[in-house]
């Protein structure tokens, strides 16, 4: 679950769908799917919600600049 995601959609005060329409998500369910893990957002994606939420796409998705040590 991406509890930064979903924190930064509940202080925006509007439905999460609206928030995937403005940015530029065609089907806005899947804004739930993506908060939820279930989906991977898409470059696309990352990028417009992190421009609807004045955000970061690094810190909005934070485990997509994490890297992996053995």
């Amino acid at each position: 679950m991406n509890l930064t995601l979903k924190h930064a959609l509940l202080d925006r005060h509007v439905p999460a769908y609206v928030s995937a329409i403005d940015a530029g998500i065609r089907n806005p369910n899947k804004i739930y799917k993506i908060t939820s893990g279930l989906v991977k957002p898409s470059e696309a994606d990352k990028e417009g919600l992190a421009r609807v939420l004045n955000l970061s796409v690094d810190k909005l998705f934070p485990e997509a600049t994490e890297s992996v040590h053995a």
